[in-house]
């Protein structure tokens, strides 16, 4: 156990939000994937990569916990959190914007989309209807997963004011990080410490005093 004395402990209900997380990321990556092989807007673009991004990021989780703690970095942790919660708001805000002016402009009409592929024969075919539906599903699902993981940062910050006030080690190595609160502190008990020593008395230093000469009348 001393090689996972870096890692922050998490409650365990958190893994089941972990493991929400990379299923809804799955499903994000299908519904983004179906939008760009349509009509490669931005939003979906940004939600393809995000949903990429965050696969990437809990399957660094489970690696560094479970197989290779020398690894994991709690700092490097809490930043990809930080970045990964700001890509799924960034991504559901995009998406709703889509809706609101590319898809939903259009909902009165009934066509079908047809994508060419070096033939005139078209390769597959949707609808405004079905793809309107995808991209709310993709709305959705992507602000259930932010909201997901504002919860598991709220929880890894807490997690993490714990492990230092606690004293535990940053690396697997077990070396630790000195805060600045830590270094005014220290500075402070050895002021405090400079403080309550005695002091001396100082000895008062007497002028020589000349010798008086007596003058015989």
């Amino acid at each position: 156990m001393v090689q996972h004395a870096h890692i922050i402990e998490q409650p365990k209900w958190v893994e089941i939000i972990r493991i929400v997380q990379a299923v809804l990321s799955v499903i994000l990556l299908g519904f983004s994937a179906y939008g760009v092989s349509y009509i490669a807007f931005n939003a979906y673009c940004l939600t393809l990569f995000t949903a990429l991004w965050t696969i990437l990021v809990l399957a660094y989780y489970i690696v560094s916990i479970r197989f290779a703690p020398q690894a994991y970095n709690w700092i490097a942790v809490l930043v990809l959190e930080t970045l990964t919660t700001i890509f799924w708001l960034s991504s559901f805000a995009t998406l709703a914007a889509l809706y609101s002016s590319a898809v939903n402009a259009y909902h009165d009409y009934s066509y079908y989309y047809y994508y060419y592929r070096r033939s005139l024969e078209p390769r597959s075919t949707t609808d405004v209807s079905t793809y309107r539906n995808v991209l709310i599903c993709a709305i959705v699902f992507s602000v259930i997963t932010w909201l997901l993981f504002c919860a598991t940062l709220a929880m890894l910050g807490l997690g993490i004011q714990k492990h230092r006030k606690a004293g535990g080690p940053m690396k697997a190595d077990g070396t630790t990080t000195t805060t600045s609160h830590e270094m005014t502190s220290t500075a402070a008990d050895v002021e405090k410490g400079q403080a309550a020593q005695p002091v001396a008395p100082v000895q008062p230093v007497h002028a020589a005093e000349p010798e008086m000469q007596r003058v015989e009348a």
